[in-house]
């Protein structure tokens, strides 16, 4: 209770479970500087996960384009596409940014990646992270 005059308190076995879930937090990164994308579909960049648990996952990108066009990106979990897609368009050449951010589950020695498909060719630069939040 915050601010009243019961405290409220946890038990010992309630602190040996938060303990036992490793909080700490490390982040892995992969900037892949300027990517060539072609039209269709490919996969670019990967990140070899290194701990089993949940991660905040992010993909940013700043797209130069000479054209109409538009592109979906989305991250990849040992190959296979997850949900988290976002579609872009673009409209006249220039420099567009797009960022992609999800939670996933992953196991030590999966691999996370960025998952393309394009109308047109584009030049992209390119990061990707994941962040890892515990194993809960």
């Amino acid at each position: 209770m915050i601010g009243g005059t019961n405290a409220e308190t946890m038990t010992a076995d309630t602190v040996a479970a938060l303990a036992g879930k490793n909080p700490n937090i490390s982040i892995q990164t992969q900037n892949l500087g300027t990517v060539n994308l072609i039209a269709g579909e490919q996969g670019i960049g990967n990140i070899m996960i290194t701990k089993k648990g949940m991660y905040l996952v992010h993909i940013w990108g700043n797209t130069s384009i000479g054209q109409d066009g538009w592109s979906q990106v989305g991250i990849t979990k040992g190959g296979n596409l997850l949900t988290v897609e976002q579609n872009l368009y673009y409209q006249g050449a220039g420099s567009y940014y797009h960022s992609v951010i999800g939670l996933e589950r992953f196991n030590a020695g999966e691999v996370m990646g960025i998952y393309r498909r394009c109308s047109v060719a584009m030049t992209e630069l390119t990061a990707i992270s994941a962040t890892y939040l515990g194993d809960f």
